[in-house]
């Protein structure tokens, strides 16, 4: 029995029937103790196969993060005679362009019709603040 991580026949046709790919209950009943569906229009199905790839992208954004730390280190660990930090670091670097691609693809199975300036505005309104708090740094106060 082959198992598509696309929509199945019923969904499609309207109806709905839980597969292993997406979450137990209707989309309708999915919703938090705020009545939201977590970000996505009523309607739509959690997909876990996308949930799966963010996790596996997050595991390798944090490898990359770590393993550079020992690139530059003299170490017994080898593999086929390079450093394991630098292959380590060099086989994940696959996760920086799937979070871009998941994150597209997850803003286009919302549905909503969006103009992109509008986005880029309600987007950086979010994003921005806490980055510039993180990034600028502390004021230093004379006395």
């Amino acid at each position: 029995m082959i198992i598509s991580i696309f929509n199945t026949t019923e969904q499609r046709k309207g109806g709905y029937t839980p597969s292993p790919w997406t979450s137990p209950a209707p989309p309708s009943q999915t919703t938090s103790a705020l009545g939201k569906t977590g970000g996505r229009p009523r309607g739509t199905a959690r997909l876990l196969e996308i949930d799966f790839l963010r996790l596996v992208s997050m595991l390798a954004v944090i490898s990359i993060h770590v393993s550079s730390t020992y690139l530059s280190y003299e170490t017994g660990h080898l593999f086929l005679g390079m450093n394991l930090a630098f292959l380590l670091n060099q086989a994940a670097r696959f996760s920086v362009p799937l979070f871009l691609l998941l994150s597209g693809f997850s803003l286009e199975q919302t549905g909503r019709q969006v103009p992109y300036l509008t986005f880029l505005r309600t987007r950086s309104a979010r994003v921005l603040p806490p980055y510039l708090g993180w990034v600028l740094p502390p004021r230093q106060h004379r006395l």
